[in-house]
């Protein structure tokens, strides 16, 4: 049996492929095939003949993959060709692009070098400023301390010297409105003495300047304007503070009826002694003697015939209250305690 009569056989039995589909390669291992069956149809017949054809068929497939493998790894070289090519170009282009982006960066880092070397100068310079401001602040600071102290200083002294030019001046208060008439001090050189009583017929007593406290006419039922005195001769105002204060003692008149005789201070011993209010009518309260003395010292008399003497209100405030405690009836102080 011939090889074509054998693949005619088989092919019988073997189904029939679709129209119009092919295998690749299909055509030409077929016609290697026939071209092998017909070469040793008519040389030898039976089981040899059958292995040659078998071989030469092998040989003849063998060539035909061995060509389609030599193709295909053509196709597959000249395929890495291309994309080694493709890939080349895709990193020569971007490559390119970022060389040409970063001469840009780098042209504007340049053109910015001459400005960036200026702030650098710039900030140099600011950095000894500041130092040397630093320096300054810490000499001023030092100056500024010692101004003070001495403004401090100056301010007591100015103050000091300002109730020393008043030591001569007393405030008299609640004279009336209006009776002195149109001369000040001739009605208080006259009334002065008569009111607290003093003997001026070989000494009489003489005032340099005599006028009410500036502000507005008080309306009727309010109290009258303070004078402010000015005496000649010191002396003069020690007397009459002197008379004034027995006066006080002996005098039966209610306090608000009373006229009063004050030292004449300047307006920061003024405010200074004023903190003492409250203290002074808890000691008046109490039926305590004490005495404000200058510039703004309280003296408070003990029960033992000695004194106290306080430079602050809180100070006096704490003794103040220690008397309070002391007097108070057993079951008022233990609800103190």
């Amino acid at each position: 049996m011939s090889i074509d009569d054998y693949f005619k056989k088989t092919a019988v039995n073997m189904p029939k492929p679709q129209r119009g589909r092919k295998t690749e390669g299909g055509d030409e291992i077929l016609h290697a095939i026939q071209e092998a069956s017909r070469g040793d149809a008519n040389t030898s017949s039976g089981p040899t003949a059958v292995t040659s054809d078998a071989n030469a068929i092998i040989h003849a497939l063998t060539a035909v993959i061995d060509s389609k493998l030599s193709g295909v790894t053509e196709q597959i070289e000249k395929m890495e060709t291309s994309v080694t090519h493709t890939v080349d170009k895709k990193i020569a282009d971007v490559t390119q692009m970022i060389e040409t982006k970063l001469a840009s960066v780098l042209e504007a880092i340049a053109a910015r070098g001459s400005e960036i070397q200026a702030l650098a100068a710039r900030m140099d310079i600011a950095d000894k400023q500041m130092e040397a401001i630093d320096q300054t602040a810490a000499a001023s600071e030092t100056k500024i301390v010692t101004l003070e102290k001495q403004i401090k200083q100056l301010k007591e002294r100015t103050d000091q010297l300002e109730n020393h030019s008043r030591r001569s001046n007393l405030r008299i208060l609640g004279i009336e409105e209006r009776v002195e008439g149109t001369n000040a001090v001739k009605y208080l050189e006259r009334w002065i003495p008569e009111y607290l009583h003093l003997d001026t017929a070989d000494d009489r007593i003489v005032l340099d300047r005599a006028h009410r406290t500036l502000g507005p006419m008080p309306s009727s039922g309010q109290r009258p304007r303070p004078f402010i005195v000015k005496f000649h001769y010191y002396s003069d105002k020690a007397r009459v503070m002197e008379a004034a204060r027995k006066l006080l003692h002996q005098n039966g008149t209610p306090r608000q009826q009373r006229i009063l005789f004050f030292n004449d201070y300047s307006a920061e011993v003024v405010r200074k002694r004023k903190a003492y209010d409250v203290v002074k009518a808890r000691l008046r309260e109490l039926e305590v003697e004490y005495a404000l003395l200058y510039p703004d010292i309280l003296r408070v008399n003990t029960d033992d015939g000695k004194y106290r003497r306080f430079s602050t209100p809180g100070e006096a405030n704490v003794y103040v209250r220690t008397l309070e405690l002391a007097r108070a009836p057993p079951s008022l102080s233990a609800e103190g305690d």
